[in-house]
């Protein structure tokens, strides 16, 4: 996956500034955990509808850190070697953001097969089995599919509410397209819902309109 500077995501402040506080004081607190043997390790889980940019933040805290990204596919958690990924992790003095993308996805397996899937992402997240010197990174469109022990503390300690943005990140993401002022007030005005739009969808706006404009001039 590509690298994101913040400069090109747009999230609320609100959001923007908490992951950030949440990273810069673990990452100062490592002597701490040291000195109590602990796991240097803390969980950040973003939550909320598609296209508002939860994994994009992932790529952003990798790129801001310069931290290396380990991705796991959960729907294929029941088949992963996490012994293995966390003896890897641990080779090294390096940072690691371990993303689970869509992590509500341990919860699909068979009845049979869940309360497994659930206790092996339960030691991978906080036990022996941890790997140390990591961030992870969960994001998920379905929070209350969760089983309650993984989102817990100690497992997760800080939690995001990645939502539709407001105008002021809107009209930021727009001007970082170069728009200008009346077009920013025109895709706002058209498509706003009670202040509100989804990240993804006004991208996809301004490229259309910037699309209509080329061929508005060419035809000039």
């Amino acid at each position: 996956l590509l690298p994101r500077s913040k400069d090109t995501v747009f999230l609320d402040y609100t959001n923007m500034d908490g992951i950030f506080l949440h990273i810069n004081k673990f990452l100062s607190n490592k002597e701490k955990y040291h000195a109590r043997d602990l796991l240097f390790k803390t969980g950040i889980l973003l939550y909320g509808p598609p296209g508002t940019g939860k994994s994009t933040v992932a790529r952003m805290i990798c790129s801001e850190y310069k931290m290396s990204m380990v991705l796991i596919d959960m729907s294929q958690f029941s088949n992963i070697d996490i012994d293995y990924i966390t003896t890897s992790i641990n080779a090294d003095d390096n940072m690691y953001v371990i993303v689970l993308e869509d992590i509500d996805r341990v919860m699909d397996a068979k009845d049979s097969d869940k309360h497994e899937a659930v206790n092996k992402l339960l030691q991978f997240l906080d036990s022996s089995s941890s790997p140390t010197d990591v961030i992870f990174v969960a994001t998920t469109n379905h929070l209350d599919r969760l089983d309650p022990a993984i989102i817990r503390d100690g497992r997760f300690d800080a939690t995001f509410n990645i939502e539709d943005i407001h105008k002021d990140a809107a009209f930021r993401m727009m001007y970082s397209f170069g728009l200008n002022i009346d077009a920013c007030m025109e895709i706002w005005k058209n498509n706003n819902v009670d202040g509100l739009i989804n990240p993804a969808r006004l991208q996809n706006l301004i490229l259309n309109y910037q699309g209509e404009k080329e061929i508005d001039l060419q035809e000039e």
